[in-house]
């Protein structure tokens, strides 16, 4: 059961971001847990300690900024994180978590179609064999269930 202290909190502390210090909860289940906007703050955070110094031991940290860097940074960060990570909550909210998260397994199929569209590679038959079979599973799992 968790009981919150009715004690006036000063300074107030951020509940949009994560449950107050003062909550005491006593099972997991009752655990206060993070919102969905601080889990993202503490994976790029997390992420940015593992990769920054790994930058900085293989490339020296240097950038040398160019249009198609920018263009390129600005789809990944724009599209690729923001639109993508949000897109994927409002559907996990809406639909059953299962079908939702076996679209992920067409990431590579679009892949596979954008290198043949724009650099003219011509996928093979193991490619062509693999986008069917993963196709095929994707649909079992999103079909309507019949019980």
């Amino acid at each position: 059961m968790c009981r919150r202290s009715t004690a006036r909190r000063w300074p107030r502390w951020p509940s949009r971001w994560w449950p107050s210090p003062r909550a005491r909860c006593t099972s997991a289940a009752t655990a206060p847990r993070p919102t969905c906007a601080a889990r993202r703050l503490i994976q790029l955070l997390l992420s940015a300690l593992v990769l920054a110094p790994l930058a900085w031991g293989v490339e020296g940290l240097r950038i040398r900024w160019s249009w198609p860097l920018a263009g390129s940074l600005a789809f990944l960060v724009l599209f690729a994180s923001i639109l993508a990570t949000n897109t994927l909550h409002w559907l996990m909210r809406r639909g059953h978590a299962t079908r939702v998260t076996s679209l992920l397994f067409l990431t590579p199929i679009v892949a596979v179609v954008l290198e043949w569209a724009m650099y003219g590679v011509v996928p093979t038959a193991l490619s062509a064999l693999g986008i069917v079979v993963t196709t095929a599973g994707v649909a079992l799992v999103s079909a309507p269930s019949r019980g």
